[in-house]
């Protein structure tokens, strides 16, 4: 069954139990409650914790398929799971311009994967579709032909790409392998100006599975020089110095760099709902001024502005 275009304006689930504490549930524990479905397991980046899983569901043929989907949602909240959960719902068809199905729409809970949409779009038109995520890497000092030898430091230039991954490392030293050198006589500097150093979200449960909101990840690890080190090794190139944080000097030179489609990270943002993802598409979106070590809040309030322009009114940020 081909179904058109339809969107979850709001799924909002808040569990609270008599203790007063709460409880985290995704999906594919729904699916499980709800059907029987075994966990499936995964691994490798997927293996990441989401709360986008999509089970099929049996048709009726002789319904139209907006019948089927109403009948589908009544089914889900007369279960008996939805006695003690508060729901939200709403679902539109964006080709139609009306709505499929609404269930205590306008219940106020936490917006929770929801606000991926207001951030998706505010990135669209602040960035537009053209946009990258890039990683530089730079360097200072002279390289010595003569002993194959570079007499200064390396810049690793953070731009919050959540996609940046091994393989995009090991280009980053087959690079500086290509300066003609195997030896760096100097260190390897992380520059993190891209945003402030704040590494956990205002308000986040101090349990959960966050990410680290580091303008400089590597496999969603927060440990990227030391990676870029152990990647030159490999590479055959020996590093006297150590790693620390520095910003880039004006007289640095531009070795390589790497970057990923703001169509690639929205994917996994939307598909997934990746959470380092979203965080990374949030902080393009002030950065793009040029502005270094931007707060949080100057990057909500361009947000919050730019999502009023086409009419979604959100909290002014203070």
């Amino acid at each position: 069954m081909r179904i058109k275009k339809t969107i979850a304006a709001a799924l909002l689930v808040l569990l609270s139990l008599p203790a007063l504490s709460q409880v985290r549930i995704d999906s594919t524990e729904v699916a499980r409650i709800l059907y029987g479905v075994p966990a499936v397991a995964t691994t490798g980046e997927d293996s990441t914790e989401t709360d986008s899983t999509i089970l099929e569901f049996a048709t009726d043929p002789g319904l139209t398929w907006q019948q089927n989907i109403i009948q589908r949602l009544d089914g889900i909240m007369q279960s008996s799971l939805l006695e003690t959960v508060n729901v939200g719902l709403m679902v539109w068809d964006l080709t139609d311009g009306t709505c499929l199905y609404k269930f205590r729409e306008r219940s106020h809970l936490r917006p929770a994967s929801t606000m991926k949409c207001i951030t998706a779009i505010a990135a669209l038109d602040r960035l537009g579709d053209n946009h990258r995520f890039t990683t530089r890497l730079c360097y200072t000092g002279e390289v010595v032909d003569s002993t194959q030898t570079l007499n200064g430091d390396l810049y690793c230039v953070g731009g919050m790409d959540p996609m940046f991954g091994n393989g995009d490392m090991a280009a980053f030293a087959s690079a500086v392998r290509q300066l003609g050198i195997t030896t760096l006589n100097g260190n390897i500097y992380a520059d993190l100006s891209f945003k402030d150093r704040d590494r956990l979200g205002y308000g986040w449960c101090w349990d959960d599975d966050n990410p680290t909101l580091s303008p400089l990840l590597v496999g969603r690890k927060d440990n990227f020089a030391e990676q870029l080190r152990r990647h030159l090794r490999n590479a055959g190139i020996t590093v006297s110095g150590e790693t620390g944080e520095r910003q880039l000097p004006s007289t640095a030179l531009h070795l390589t760099s790497c970057s990923h489609t703001i169509g690639e990270v929205m994917q996994r943002m939307m598909k997934k709902s990746d959470n380092l993802y979203a965080e990374a598409m949030f902080y393009q979106i002030a950065a793009a001024e040029g502005t270094k070590w931007l707060p949080t809040n100057r990057h909500a309030s361009i947000s919050t502005h730019s999502s009023a322009s086409w009419g979604c009114r959100l909290p002014t940020v203070s």
